[in-house]
């Protein structure tokens, strides 16, 4: 079950802060889209609650950000 923080986290918003339990695993991936601007993918997972998120940075896209992988 989420903690609070994660909680609070609002999803597929960009410019979303993570909060301070959200530790990066691995390393970021850069998805390449022809004809735009490159996508960074960053995961990470709560020190709190274990719970896994994702965190999708696309200047295309509004909705892109916070998703909880499992």
């Amino acid at each position: 079950m989420p903690c609070d923080l994660c909680r609070a986290i609002e999803l597929s918003k960009r410019s979303i802060q993570k909060h301070e339990y959200l530790i990066q695993s691995g390393v970021p991936k850069k998805h390449k889209v022809v004809g735009q601007a490159n996508i960074m993918i960053t995961k990470y997972q709560c020190q709190q609650c274990h719970t896994k998120w994702q965190y999708e940075d696309d200047k295309n896209d509004d909705y892109s950000g916070w998703t909880v992988i499992f």
